[in-house]
Formats: structure tokens, C-alpha cells, sequence
């Protein structure tokens, strides 16, 4: 299925791969120290959409972020009956405040799980990417940085000031 069949913007950028962006990803992070966070992931055989749910709220839950951080994992899209097609997440992430209990901005962390038909027992094939980034994420392979969220809040915020000049 395309990006036009699907109708969501905010998947495109996981149809979008770099050519050697993965590897270039694995070898820096794999070059920091301390193990990259994970999780055991559902075998393609007990995939169902809640597990993925599920499961991306344990996988970003390893994340080494502040305490102010609150997050939300919302399905994108999923067919009804249809297990086996990709299956779309979104994770949005914002620092509330007592001045400013509703956020101006969030940032968002896009997922998909591929079930493969075969085989049945191996694991579901996650991937991940950081709004207005390209780089595609695996986890395991890839360490999380805050600077990532908080890169993409300011960003907003200094649009939305720029709007009200």
C-alpha cells in the first residue's frame, strides 16, 4: 500500500527510507556506552493491535528521560480483521507545567509493527521515526536522546512565537 492509499501524512516518513541511514544510526549508538535499551517483542503469531499498544508503552517507557516528560500512545489506523497489514502508532510526548497545564506543542514519535505472515513464532518487526526527522529507528539498535523531544517542542514553540509577532 502507498502513502496515497493511505491517506495519513504523518506515516509517509516510514515509507521514506534512507539508503544506509540504519546503519549509519546502529554504528553511532552502538558507539556510546551502556547497553541499548529494549524489550522482548510479541512473535508474529500473538500480534494483536492491543499488544502493540502494549508493548510500544513498555519499549518507551526504557527511555532515560525527566520526570516532567507525560506521553499517550494513540493507534493510527488498523484494519479491522486484518492482523497482518502494517500496524501505525503515535506517541506524543509534551512537559506540562503548573504556569501551562495544557502544552502549546508536543512532539510525536511514529511507529510501525509488521507482522509477517512467515514464519509465525519469529518476532514483529518494529520501526520507528521522530517527527520532522527521516532517520528510521529499530529498537535495540538505536539509543533515545531527550534532546530529540525537546529539539522538536522548541522548534514548534518558536513557530508559534513567530506567528504572534
Amino acid at each position: 500500500m502507498d502513502n496515497e492509499e493511505r491517506g495519513h501524512s504523518d506515516k509517509a516518513v516510514m515509507n521514506d527510507m534512507l539508503p544506509g541511514a540504519e546503519q549509519k544510526q546502529q554504528k553511532k549508538s552502538a558507539s556510546l556506552p551502556g547497553p541499548i535499551a529494549n524489550i522482548s517483542w510479541v512473535s508474529c503469531a500473538d500480534f494483536t493491535v492491543d499488544i502493540g499498544t502494549r508493548q510500544i508503552e513498555e519499549f518507551v517507557q526504557t527511555w532515560t528521560r525527566g520526570d516532567l516528560w507525560l506521553h499517550c500512545v494513540d493507534t493510527l489506523d488498523s484494519e479491522c480483521g486484518n492482523e497482518n497489514a502494517p500496524h501505525n502508532y503515535r506517541v506524543r510526548f509534551s512537559t506540562p507545567s503548573s504556569e501551562r497545564p495544557v502544552p502549546q506543542a508536543t512532539a510525536s514519535v511514529f511507529f510501525t509493527i509488521a507482522v509477517s505472515l512467515e514464519p509465525s513464532d519469529k518476532p514483529v518487526d518494529v520501526k520507528y521515526v521522530f517527527e520532522t526527522n527521516q532517520l528510521i529507528h529499530r529498537p535495540g539498535l538505536s539509543r533515545f536522546h531527550e534532546k530529540w523531544l525537546n529539539d522538536i517542542i522548541e522548534t514548534k514553540n518558536l513557530f508559534i512565537e513567530g506567528l504572534s509577532l
